[in-house]
């Protein structure tokens, strides 16, 4: 009997848009693109979370990002989850085994989350280049592995044949990181992974591999690069191909959230919520934002203002005009207009019952843990993030700094 064997390939920080088969001229991946050929392309898949920690915690349970707890990310003591998509798996009679580098168990606390089964083995390989994302410096050359050191695709080739060696059936989590080492800046590595793609599109059969992101970047959108806590589309967007099935063709636009992988995985059940929800922090977090999106519709809620927004993804894909404003105000003429006066927007009596809707929606799943929970949260950020950092961001924000060829830079969140 032919052992069955299903892999899971994922890159961290890779955003939807960056792929050519989303849309991205730029670049050429054609194993990616042979991957896509052969299977199903969700274009429009949603992550539940804009970091890695929280994302796989909710898609490796199959959980919804508001039933996140501090306690479901804070054990060292157990990593296993009866619930799981490894345990699943197990249950079924196959081998799991994580792949990836060995920052994420030492730095990226992701051996405390409760996502594997009891039996699953990992194997922590030197395939990552650090960036200033993790500490701060200006690392300007690629990380040069020691001269006995493979490079990453060869070491991850060594470490498939080792798992699928086994004779049985295995699932299987290559995750690569954020960059390939060899590489030194966000994106460059693209085509290294795409060779990563290749590899395992030679040594499995496509109906055993599914490919997807924790999250995406934002690329100076908003005047941001990273993520962490922003929720934009540039962020939450993320990259989703199954094997070929048959129901939806080779290409759905139907909103799908990466919640759901764990259906698509054990039977290939596409589940299509009506409500897709995402959420960058903890309950006690101060900076907690939830955002729902329904069809063409994105909600967002602020803990922190108890502020709303709501944003016609059709209409304005980069989320830069809020709905629910009645006036917004020009920093060029230092005067206001009405909101229905600032746009030709013709959609306004189908947002008013779409946000009643949203509202109740985060009304039933939003929770407040109370005023001393909170505080500890709040205090906890602060010495995270660094008293001096907070209080320099919220009321001196740098507008400009000593620039590339002698210049004086603007920053990227200057006003005029």
């Amino acid at each position: 009997m032919v052992a069955m064997h299903v892999i899971l390939i994922s890159k961290d920080m890779l955003p939807a848009r960056d792929l050519p088969i989303y849309g991205n001229s730029r670049r050429a991946m054609p194993h990616l693109e042979r991957l896509a050929v052969g299977g199903t392309v969700f274009r429009n898949c949603v992550s539940p979370c804009p970091s890695s920690a929280m994302t796989y915690s909710c898609v490796m349970v199959g959980r919804q990002p508001y039933e996140l707890r501090s306690e479901s990310l804070d054990s060292q003591l157990e990593v296993h989850h009866e619930g799981s998509l490894f345990a699943a798996f197990a249950a079924r009679g196959f081998s799991t085994a994580v792949v990836w580098d060995k920052y994420w168990t030492l730095k990226g606390r992701h051996h405390a989350l409760k996502i594997y089964d009891r039996n699953t083995v990992f194997h922590d390989l030197d395939i990552y280049h650090e960036i200033g994302i993790h500490r701060h410096g200006n690392l300007k050359a690629p990380r040069v592995p020691a001269a006995s050191t493979p490079r990453p695709l060869e070491q991850i080739r060594e470490t498939l044949n080792q798992v699928r060696g086994q004779g049985n059936d295995t699932f299987t989590w290559l995750h690569c990181p954020h960059i390939l080492a060899g590489h030194s800046a966000i994106g460059a590595d693209l085509e290294s992974f795409d060779e990563v793609v290749g590899l395992v599109l030679g040594m499995y059969d496509r109906q055993g591999i599914f490919l997807f992101s924790d999250h995406g970047h934002m690329d100076f959108h908003a005047g941001e690069l990273l993520y962490g806590k922003t929720m934009h589309h540039q962020v939450l967007q993320v990259p989703l191909i199954a094997p070929r099935l048959a129901e939806l063709g080779p290409v759905c636009d139907r909103p799908i959230s990466t919640v759901r992988l764990k259906e698509l995985l054990l039977d290939g059940n596409a589940v299509f919520d009506p409500f897709l929800y995402s959420m960058n922090q903890l309950p006690h977090q101060p900076n907690r934002v939830l955002t729902i999106v329904e069809g063409r519709y994105k909600y967002w809620y602020f803990k922190k203002y108890r502020a709303e927004a709501l944003y016609d993804l059709d209409f304005d894909p980069r989320e830069e005009r809020n709905l629910l404003l009645e006036q917004v105000y020009s920093r060029a003429k230092k005067r206001s207009i009405a909101m229905h006066q600032a746009i030709a927007y013709e959609g306004w009596d189908e947002a008013g019952q779409a946000y009643a809707r949203l509202r109740r929606e985060r009304e039933r799943v939003w929770t407040d843990p109370g005023l001393w929970t909170n505080a500890v949260g709040a205090a906890k950020n602060l010495v995270r993030d660094g008293i001096w950092n907070s209080l320099r961001d919220r009321f001196f924000p740098r507008t400009r700094s000593a620039g590339r060829w002698g210049s004086t830079a603007a920053s990227q969140h200057c006003l005029f």
